[in-house]
């Protein structure tokens, strides 16, 4: 009995009940038999840093699942990636990860990325990541556009025979049903589905189909067991801070815009072309390093309370910029403008405020306005406005996008690579180039705290951080004694 005591330790800690429940979740004795459960949980973190945080390098891990001493599988559930990666990265910041959030890359990552790209004494550059990872992470400032829940679908296109080759390849039969196709990736079981280039193909037809499907074709698949959770949500975000440079990128784009104009003009004969030429001025955007050939999304300024409004089609936005340029007045203040407030006297605490000029209400004959810093936007008379800037392009259009899961965007946000915080109107005001100094200097953006998931450049730059800090407040003692 007493030697039962003296076991009814955790193995990891080698504390008791002292210090928290017991448990006993695999087939371990003596000795190895208890562990706390956050001692555990523990354990299970350790596990994923030393995995990517990219889903397509990273693997279910069994030692999340199976005792690495008796090898039996936990009884306690592992908790989800996601949840360990919250778990790095604290429950607030997790929750900054919505719709209209910034995220922008820190200090300690740019810096990286660019020794990274400086070249050596010898003059090549030092570029061990892609061209991506300096092209378009490197000072980034990402807007997220939209967070969309995984369906466990999987849509597959196979442009050529060596594609559609290693497709069959990867296909089994489920084992409990041989008229059923499944192909395993990263974990997880994925059934064929009669849909796309195999739409209406009966099941016991399926596998006779697949040996004669030729390229170009596109398959479907479903997630065979759907378990999901918020970690397979998946993260899209558009760069506002990395206009398109190249000159053939930018006649492309340019001549984008000029066939969208030309489809609208015919489709509304009543349009003004002048205004829809002259007055709808477009900014490009190299969105992101997916499928950066293809228009991603646009943002149109003004209309909307936040300020903006996403709208996915190039037409469609062109279109909502012109209706609402049309809507104002006059030209002297524009949709989506910084103006200031002026002459009011029923609040005239909001007197040289700055905002954004939303939408003009024909109706009440007020322009609708956000003022920085303000979650509700006020209605002004013209008369009480003035430009505070240029006008500006009415409408960004991104060229590509970056994507994320939400597990994956927690991982390099805990890694240190990210900060996040809510985008703000005054962020749009900054241009492009210094949008990722603004937040800087502001110092609005929230990152995960250094753990054991910090990349190393994030560590030493917190070391050096604590270590000048009492340097500074001397420094700062000493100026404050030499002013009095």
């Amino acid at each position: 009995m007493g030697n039962d005591e003296e076991d009814t330790i955790c193995r990891y800690c080698f504390g008791d009940e002292a210090d928290g429940p017991l448990i006993s979740p695999c087939k371990c004795a003596g000795g190895q038999k208890f562990v706390h459960l956050d001692c555990l949980r523990r354990w299970q973190r350790m596990v994923l840093v030393s995995q990517p945080t990219h889903p397509a390098f990273y693997t279910d891990d069994k030692r999340h699942h199976i005792c690495n001493v008796c090898l039996a599988r936990y009884t306690c559930p592992p908790p989800s990636r996601a949840e360990l990666m919250e778990s790095f990265t604290g429950p607030e910041i997790a929750a900054l990860i919505e719709q209209d959030r910034i995220i922008a890359a820190s200090t300690g990552f740019s810096e990286m990325l660019e020794a990274d790209h400086r070249p050596d004494n010898d003059g090549f550059r030092l570029r061990r990541r892609p061209s991506s990872s300096y092209d378009f992470w490197y000072h980034g400032v990402y807007l997220i556009t939209q967070i969309v829940g995984d369906s466990g679908e999987m849509e597959l296109a196979l442009p050529d025979a060596a594609f559609v080759a290693n497709f069959r390849h990867r296909l089994v039969p489920d084992p409990e049903d041989p008229h059923t196709l499944e192909m395993h990736f990263h974990g997880t079981v994925y059934v064929l589905q009669p849909r796309g280039s195999l739409a209406d193909i009966a099941p016991e037809a399926m596998a006779a189909a697949v040996a004669a499907l030729e390229a170009p074709a596109t398959v479907h698949l479903l997630q065979k067991h759907t378990t999901h959770t918020c970690a397979d949500d998946h993260v899209t975000a558009v760069c506002i801070s990395r206009p398109l440079a190249r000159p053939s990128s930018v006649d492309a784009a340019n001549e984008a815009v000029a066939a969208a104009r030309r489809r609208l003009v015919a489709s509304y004969p009543t349009l003004r072309r002048e205004l829809l030429d002259e007055a709808v001025s477009v900014l490009h955007f190299a969105g992101g390093p997916c499928d950066a050939q293809r228009i991603s999304t646009c943002l149109v300024l003004g209309s909307a309370v936040r300020g903006w409004t996403v709208v996915p089609e190039l037409d469609d936005a062109l279109l909502h910029a012109y209706r609402l340029l049309a809507s104002a007045p006059d030209t002297t203040v524009v949709p989506g403008q910084a103006v200031r407030v002026r002459g009011l006297v029923a609040r005239p605490e909001m007197n040289g405020q700055i905002g954004m000029a939303l939408k003009f209400d024909a109706k009440a004959e007020r322009w609708q306005v956000r003022l920085v810093n303000h979650a509700d936007g006020i209605k002004v008379k013209p008369v009480n406005l003035e430009p505070a800037g240029d006008a500006g392009p009415r409408v960004y259009v991104f060229w590509g996008d970056a994507e994320w899961t939400r597990a994956q965007l927690l991982g390099e946000i805990a890694r240190g690579s990210w900060g996040l915080c809510r985008a703000m109107i005054d962020d749009l005001f900054v241009p492009p180039s210094q949008r990722w100094t603004h937040l800087q200097d502001q110092g609005r953006l929230a990152f995960a705290p250094v753990t054991e998931m910090s990349e190393d450049y994030i560590r030493h730059a917190t070391q050096e951080m604590v270590a000048l800090r009492p340097n500074a407040v001397a420094a700062d003692e000493a100026t404050q004694d030499d002013s009095s």
